[in-house]
Order: C-alpha cells, then sequence, then structure tokens
C-alpha cells in the first residue's frame, strides 16, 4: 500500500514538472513576444543582444546562451549595433579614383576623383561612398588635332575644337566681311548713281524750260 502510494507520489511529482516546463517556455515566449530594445534583434521567440559595430552575429542567443559575435573578415565592414549575420563588402575605387578614406571594420572607404579624370555621374564631386561609376581621362586635345577651349572638370570631359574647324571658322568669318563690304560698295554704287540721274534730269529740265 506504502509503495503504491509512493508511485502515485512520483507520477504527481514528474507530472507537475512537466506542466511547469511547458508553463515557463511559454512564458518566455510571452515576455519575449512583445518588442526588443533597440540594442537587441529578433531571433525566433528570443530577443538577442545585438553585435556591436565590426561584429556580426555568428550565433543566435537561446535559452541559455547569448548571442556569439564574430569580428568582421578582411574587406568588410559593419557600421552599427545590429543583429546582421554578414559585413559588408568595402567599396573597391575605380580606375580613374583614389583611395581618401581607407576601409575600416567600421566604416566603409571613400573614394575621390584623381587629376585628369572625370566620372559620368557624380552627384558628389569629391567623394563616392559606393564607387560605381565609370571614370575616364580627360581628352588631350592636341592628341586629336585641335586646341582646348573649356578644360575639363570632375564631371565632364575637356572641350576641343579641331584645327579643321578652325580653318573653316576663319574662312566663313573672312567671307562674311567681303561679304558686307561688298554690300557696302554695290549700296554706295547704287547711291552714286541715283544721284547722277537726278542731276541729270534736273539739268534736262531746266534746259527744256529754257
Amino acid at each position: 500500500m506504502v509503495e503504491g502510494h509512493s508511485n502515485w507520489t512520483t507520477m504527481f511529482l514528474q507530472i507537475l514538472f512537466l506542466i511547469c516546463s511547458v508553463c515557463n517556455t511559454y512564458g518566455v515566449a510571452s515576455a519575449a513576444s512583445p518588442s526588443c530594445t533597440s540594442d537587441e534583434y529578433r531571433a525566433g521567440q528570443f530577443c538577442c543582444l545585438s553585435c556591436p559595430g565590426g561584429y556580426r552575429v555568428h550565433r543566435d542567443c537561446t535559452a541559455t546562451a547569448n548571442t556569439l559575435c564574430s569580428k568582421c573578415p578582411d574587406r568588410t565592414f559593419k557600421e552599427d549595433l545590429s543583429g546582421q549575420k554578414q559585413c559588408s563588402a568595402c567599396t573597391k575605387c575605380v580606375t580613374g579614383q583614389k583611395v581618401k578614406k581607407r576601409c575600416t571594420p567600421t566604416s566603409d572607404a571613400e573614394c575621390e576623383i584623381q587629376d585628369g579624370f572625370f566620372c559620368s555621374d557624380s552627384a558628389d564631386k569629391d567623394t563616392f561612398s559606393k564607387a560605381t561609376l565609370s571614370c575616364q581621362p580627360h581628352t588631350i586635345c592636341d592628341s586629336v588635332g585641335g586646341v582646348q577651349i573649356q578644360p575639363g572638370t570632375d564631371s565632364t570631359d575637356s572641350t576641343c575644337i579641331t584645327y579643321v574647324a578652325i580653318v573653316f571658322i576663319i574662312i566663313g568669318c573672312i567671307c562674311f566681311i567681303i561679304s558686307l563690304v561688298l554690300r557696302a560698295l554695290f549700296y554706295r554704287r547704287l547711291k552714286m548713281e541715283r544721284d547722277l540721274t537726278g542731276k541729270f534730269l534736273f539739268y534736262m529740265f531746266h534746259f527744256v524750260n529754257e
């Protein structure tokens, strides 16, 4: 009788322990479900501590272990406290750009345009945090048979005019000047002829009346 009572007591305690375990599990989930703080991130039913800048989440937290963070690999970075599992790749400066600020575990690299180059699209003409632009050297006007009329900038190429175009412009100006001179001479001659005709008619009229 005593042995049977002992078995029932053991079973009751096991059932009670199981119920408490289930309640405790749901209690943790319920407590974690509303929202996480600014220095935490959601991982399933848990609010895990975020990893600082320069570190990524290697393993999420559990009921018995905190978040495991690992340092960002070389040539990658992560700026702020977050639950990111991957670090971002550092920007690589393209041809025509030089490194203004090197990449660190907590910040991206910055690039700037080299002297003598221009980039096709430069919202910020001094600094590019994302080097996705195509940069080219300024055109050397002598190499294309011309002279420079406007120097290049960070966003535009040099403006050149060829010697052939210069010759045509000079010829055009000379022809225009000649046409003005000829036109002036024509009107002067026409005026002289009109004056002579007027004088002739005057003398003829005067002679007839006499």
